[in-house]
């Protein structure tokens, strides 16, 4: 354990290693994971037995959920190390593991983001015959790359050395401020390219040649995007909390590994790419 410990009283040092948030990690990640893994699934399958062609669209969506594994297998190994509990309970080198493994995992969670939101506005793009909707879903693909690469980026040089990025013990000096700034845009944009995609399909499936009932089941199914918007603004306002000194004093129980947000997130997307499978859409389009 740390020299700290030896300055606690022993019936705080006890209540410390009794609050564990290990657990509710674990079992966020492994239900997420089962639950993308459905979805996944589903939306392979409906391409496999209505459209028969997997498109580009779905590799994204699949490039994607690899991202998203291993970002949760990082935070889960990191947790044997000690993510979740005090760091004053733990062993200075399991610290420092502990947050280097879940440095990385944030390396990751940008580009799941990314390449799910590409893959719903490339499957947009197909159901819609509007020259203005396709060049406004690739620009919002470009944008989406450039602002989470950004982020990956600005992680990484944030601290110099790199390493003290896990181990504020290494000489050398860390910019907080550039860190939250970029997390403020690629938030504030992650939200925003939510809404968008969230309100498009509605707006485009609206011209499709289908019965009002199935139209509005639809469109009343693919709303759900909203909450990713929902959750995508609520990350933004405890984004001085993520990155702030105070939780750098407990990083292993104070540092929020993984928005809920995020899984949120690829959840609802692949829910809403395996929609617009569905067999009245099957060779459908909107001049939007």
């Amino acid at each position: 354990m740390s020299s700290a410990t030896s300055q606690l009283a022993p019936a705080m040092l006890a209540a410390l290693k009794q609050d564990n948030r290990a657990p509710a990690l674990i079992g966020v990640l492994v239900s997420g994971l089962v639950v993308s893994l459905i979805v996944l699934n589903l939306r392979f399958w409906a391409r496999a037995k209505i459209v028969r062609k997997v498109g580009a669209d779905d590799w994204a969506s699949l490039s994607s959920f690899i991202f998203l594994c291993c970002a949760f297998g990082l935070l889960g190994s990191a947790t044997y190390h000690g993510l979740g509990r005090h760091a004053v309970t733990l062993k200075p080198h399991n610290v420092v593991y502990a947050m280097k493994l879940t440095w990385i995992a944030f390396q990751l969670t940008p580009a799941a983001e990314a390449t799910g939101k590409m893959s719903v506005a490339i499957m947009l793009m197909r159901i819609t015959t509007s020259k203005h909707w396709k060049w406004g879903f690739m620009v919002l693909i470009v944008l989406n790359v450039l602002i989470n690469t950004g982020m990956m980026f600005s992680i990484l040089m944030s601290c110099w050395p790199v390493q003290m990025l896990w181990n504020p013990k290494v000489p050398g000096h860390c910019n907080i401020l550039q860190r939250n700034v970029m997390a403020y845009i690629q938030g504030s944009s992650t939200a925003i390219s939510d809404l968008v995609l969230a309100g498009a399909p509605i707006i485009l499936l609206w011209n499709v040649k289908i019965s009002k009932n199935s139209k509005f089941l639809l469109c009343g199914l693919l709303s759900i995007g909203f909450f990713t918007a929902i959750s995508g603004f609520v990350r933004v306002a405890f984004t001085n909390q993520t990155y702030s000194e105070t939780t750098q004093r407990d990083p292993t129980s104070n540092f929020p590994p993984l928005p809920p947000g995020g899984i949120l997130d690829f959840i609802i997307w692949k829910w809403q790419a395996h929609l617009t499978q569905h067999r009245h859409l099957k060779g459908a389009g909107t001049a939007g």
